[in-house]
This record gives structure tokens, sequence and C-alpha cells, in this order.
């Protein structure tokens, strides 16, 4: 599994015993996946290099996060630290993983800085990549203060933890042919996520106890109420992943929906969004509707798109909707065709004609199609010509003239 014949040879003292990961992985998670591939590679980041530009077919994608966190554990807090590395090929093919924690000593101001464990996820990352002898690599981050030191533009603290990870980083970057940081705000791309719930997974690990009396069923901590709860009734919030127990969820979604607000994650400043499909864990189906509702009432009829698929109906806005599919892996052509994909049943639909998505041809030929005429859709156009409905030209809903004069208003 190698982009060049030559070897990567280990790198000299006092390198070779933090190069030894052998004694680690009983202590964390590391998988190895499928074989080499090129591709193509598109990144949207802000990049620094000493270094020619190369084809970007050519390298490996290195994403690594390390995360410092104050945890409950039944009633004490507890600082942890982990990391998580995540290597793509050029097709964005994951080919390594792995999770590990990080231990924490002493709380000080350097344990409660954030950047040390991401210098030392970034350092074990290249670590892998060179023992699996990659020789051109890029790697990936969303956090300005590592980009700068990965990048040169600051200098560490003599005699810190810091100076010593970036000095091994440094002389890291000396075992591939080309090496390069990229840095970005998005935690859009996929890597990036990956390496952010593989570190999160690390911690949470820690912060759970196995029961006296059943050493199978794990408890962990509620944040939010200081109570003890079975880990299969904590809910994790997408993206986020901050993590509180079924009852707090409950009440605090239930309290921002009666002042009819769409609730958010209840962690401090955090503004993730919680979605309907996610709070079927713990909601009960009244507050489902609810939710469903609220959701409806603030978002305008001209943005709102419902999912076409008969077994979904979801309702999201058109913004939304765009949002998820630029993520989802859909095809830029695709996407300025009016391709859209449902957050929910995962279909592609289009966003103009309001039908499953009808590829490699227009709106148009679609309606002319035999699939059309002979499906549901055709069907219920038929249907409206007969009955005299109209389609709105703002949000496109079928509409019926029940009295009154033929002006309409779409609200």
């Amino acid at each position: 599994m190698s982009d060049d014949s030559s070897s990567c040879s280990p790198p000299n003292p006092p390198l070779n015993d933090a190069l030894d990961t052998k004694k680690e992985e009983k202590h964390h998670l590391k998988r190895f996946h499928g074989s080499y591939k090129k591709g193509n590679l598109s990144p949207n980041f802000w990049s620094l290099s000493s270094q020619s530009s190369l084809p970007e077919t050519e390298c490996f994608k290195l994403f690594s996060k390390g995360l410092v966190s104050k945890e409950l554990v039944k009633d004490n807090e507890v600082i942890f630290a982990a990391i998580g590395i995540v290597i793509l090929d050029p097709n964005d093919k994951l080919i390594f993983e792995m999770n590990m924690p990080l231990e924490v000593f002493e709380e000080n101001d350097e344990v409660k800085n954030s950047v040390w464990p991401q210098l030392e996820a970034l350092v074990k990352g290249m670590k892998h990549a060179c023992s699996l002898k990659l020789k051109k690599l890029i790697s990936y981050g969303d956090d300005h203060i590592l980009y700068v030191y990965a990048t040169g533009l600051r200098k560490p603290i003599r005699g810190t933890k810091v100076e010593k990870l970036v000095n091994q980083m440094s002389h890291l970057q000396t075992k591939f042919k080309y090496w390069n940081t990229l840095f970005s705000t998005d935690k859009g791309p996929r890597g990036i996520k990956l390496a952010f719930k593989s570190a999160r997974d690390a911690i949470v690990s820690q912060i759970q106890w196995p029961m006296m009396t059943n050493g199978t069923k794990l408890m962990e901590t509620c944040r939010l109420c200081s109570t003890y709860a079975f880990v299969n009734n904590i809910f994790t919030v997408d993206n986020c992943l901050h993590r509180y127990c079924f009852n707090c969820m409950g009440a605090h979604v239930k309290f921002m929906l009666l002042r009819e607000v769409m609730p958010k994650c209840p962690h401090g400043e955090c503004q993730t969004a919680l979605s309907i499909d996610s709070c079927r864990k713990f909601l009960k189906p009244g507050g489902v509707e609810l939710m469903a509702r609220v959701q409806a009432t603030i978002i305008p009829y001209k943005e709102r798109v419902y999912c076409p698929s008969p077994r979904c109906s979801m309702l999201m806005s058109r913004q939304k909707a765009l949002e998820y599919t630029q993520t989802a892996g859909v095809g830029v052509a695709e996407i300025q065709g009016g391709a859209r994909k449902c957050g929910k049943c995962k279909n592609l639909f289009c966003i103009n004609c309001r039908v499953p998505w009808h590829k490699n041809m227009t709106c148009n030929e679609y309606k002319n199609s035999a699939s059309y005429t002979n499906g549901n859709d055709g069907k219920l156009d038929s249907l409206a010509r007969r009955e005299s409905w109209k389609i709105c030209v703002n949000c496109n809903h079928m509409i019926e003239l029940a009295d009154g004069c033929n002006e309409m208003s779409c609200m």
C-alpha cells in the first residue's frame, strides 16, 4: 500500500519512542480500510505551503482533531482530552481511522488550551501516514492556531509541550516528498466531521462507567440535571455531539416549542439546530407533531419544500434543502439542474417540478415522457386539468378556486 517505491524511515531520536505505536494499539481504535485509489480532490480551503504546487490527484488527505473537554463523571468535574485521526485516499475513500484518549496529568493553562491535543493529533496522524509509506500528504484542520504553528507563522514558547510537538511535526514534514496544510472555518468536509466524531467518541468512552450490579450496562452523568442515566437514555445532538439525558432534552424541546421557537442544542452558546427526526428518540408523538407545526410556521410559504415521496413528505426550506444536498455528495451539474436530496429519506427530487429526480432529463422532457404520464404525478396533473386546479407560480402548490374572483395572492 504505497504511492512511492521508497520507504519512510523512522525519524531520529528522540522521536523513536513516540513512533512506537504498538504499545498504544490496545488502548485506542485503529482501523485500516481497503486499498488506495487515485481521483480528484477539490478542497475549498485557505492554504499556505513553501513547496511548489502538486497535482491534487496525487495527494492523500489527513484529517486530525484534538479535543479538551471538562466533563461530569458521577459528581466530579474532570478534564479529558482525546484525538481522532482519519486518512482518505485521493478519491475520498477512507483508508485509516483511529482515536485514543490523552493523559491529562494536571490542570494548568497548557492543559486547558486546545492547541496541544490538536498538535498531538496532527503529529500522530503524520506518523501513521509515514508508517503507511505515503509520500504526498495534505493535512486539513479547522483550528487557526494549529494552522499558524503548522506553517511556521507562529513560534511556540520554549520549554512547553507545544514546542516539543511543533518540533516533532517539523521533523516529520521532511519524511514526505510533498506536504501541505490547509485551514477552513467550515466543518462541512467529510474528513473533518469524521475526525471530530472519532475524538469525541474517545472522550465519551472515558466518562461512562458500568453499573455495580450489572457490568454490561453503562451509566453516564447528564450535565444538565447531574443525574445518572443509562447510556441508551442519553441523547447525542447531531454535528456538535453534546450529550444529555432524554428527560432533560424532552423538557428543553417542549419549553422552546411552546414559545413557537425551533429548539437548538441546550449547551451554552451552541447554535446547533435539533431536527424532528432526531428528537423522535425522546419526544412522544404529540411532541413530534407540535415540532412539525412550529417548523412549518417559521418557514415562509415561498420557501417551503415537501419531499415528494409519499412515505416521507418531509418539510424543509429551499435553503436547507440546498445546503444538505451540497454536503451529501450530489454532483454540481445535478444541483444546478434542480436536484435536491431529502434529509430524511435520502431520496433525490426535483426542486423545480417537485417530483422524484429525473436524471439526464430536463423538467419539460420528463413531463413529456411516459414515466411522467403513466405515473402518479402525471395522473394528478391530468386530474388537475379536468378540475381546473392551478399551480401557484410562487410556491408551486396546487390550488383550487373555492369562491370569489380569479385574483390570487401567495402568502
